[in-house]
């Protein structure tokens, strides 16, 4: 699929309800998410804070 048809496909998903897991290979920007602990890379979410402030090397 190039990019309006996968655009379209989406917009048609979202219309009927549904969700698609697929897999898709490029050399393209369209295709660089990372996903790190569930969420996507380089993005905050709401536990993240918590994460970084309750670790201490060496406690467990």
């Amino acid at each position: 699929m190039d990019l309006e048809v996968l655009k379209e496909f989406g917009e048609w998903l979202e219309a009927e309800g549904l969700q698609a897991i697929a897999t898709r290979v490029s050399t393209g920007e369209e295709c660089s998410i990372v996903i790190e602990d569930g969420y996507v890379a380089g993005q905050e979410h709401p536990f993240m804070e918590d994460k970084k402030t309750g670790w201490k090397e060496g406690v467990f």
